[in-house]
């Protein structure tokens, strides 16, 4: 009977640090994204600004 408390005890120990650290990695902040856009034609310019509100917006502002 107390090798099956002790076995309880080290799973729900181990259980527990599992436990805490997926909750740890869920906490981390996500990586910015650094975006780099090359504009050569003055003809498409209105269509690339759209393209960057687009992406700016798709990722939630988290472009750096």
């Amino acid at each position: 009977m107390r090798r099956r408390d002790m076995f309880r005890a080290v799973l729900a120990g181990a259980g527990t640090l599992l436990g805490l650290r997926a909750v740890r990695a869920a906490t981390t902040e996500p990586a910015r994204l650094k975006v780099v856009y090359h504009l050569s034609d003055l003809d498409k310019v209105n269509f690339v600004l759209g393209n960057i509100k687009n992406h700016y917006e798709g990722t939630g502002g988290n472009v750096e």
